[in-house]
């Protein structure tokens, strides 16, 4: 490179270790909807940076998101607030939630997510319980055979499920830690595992 310095490029390491946590590219993706999607995440991932999955947006509402990324889009200013209230109207589907992650960690890359604070206990529970609890929801089934301490874990099936306690007097790890540091200033407290 030109300068007083010569540097070579072989010779540099632009590379982010945060814990167990290493990022050849030290780039995130931010957990927005018309950005990240899995294949986002999977490629991003695959060139050694991190994208992160929102939890509470389309890639979770729906089993195919991109008609609906795709009439957002091309909605006019006019018809784009009352489109985005019925977009978000729909509920997250824990499937949805469990497949996508498993997509990801699938590839071999690593995996984070974005979920707002008040869902962020329900949602530590691992995808496939989430999606055992939620077949049992919908299909009155009997109580899946789990361990006594995910199941304790694990929202009450009768009634809606209670808010977590704050985020900040759990075990988190530490990449989680440090988000919660800056959730007051983001707005959302990423629920980052699986690397």
């Amino acid at each position: 490179m030109p300068g007083r310095v010569t540097i070579n490029p072989d010779e540099v390491d632009i590379s982010f270790s945060l814990d167990s946590l290493r990022l050849e590219l030290p780039i995130w993706g931010s957990a927005m909807d018309g950005v990240v999607d899995v294949a986002f995440a999977i490629e991003m991932g695959r060139l050694g940076g991190l994208a992160v999955l929102n939890l509470d947006g389309v890639q979770t509402k729906y089993d195919d998101p991109a008609p609906v990324l795709k009439r957002i889009a091309e909605a006019s200013r006019a018809e784009v607030n009352g489109l985005l209230q019925e977009v978000y109207r729909e509920p997250v589907k824990p499937r949805l939630i469990s497949e996508r992650i498993k997509a990801i960690k699938a590839a071999g890359v690593p995996c984070a997510v974005s979920t707002i604070p008040a869902r962020a206990g329900e949602r530590a529970i691992a995808p496939s319980v989430t999606e055992q609890i939620e077949e049992q929801r919908t299909a009155d089934a009997p109580v899946p055979d789990l361990p006594p301490d995910v199941l304790a874990a694990a929202p009450p099936i009768e009634e809606p499920a209670t808010v977590p306690p704050q985020p900040a007097q759990r075990e988190w790890p530490v990449l989680n830690r440090a988000w919660l540091r800056m959730a007051p200033r983001c707005g959302s407290s990423p629920a980052i595992r699986g690397w």
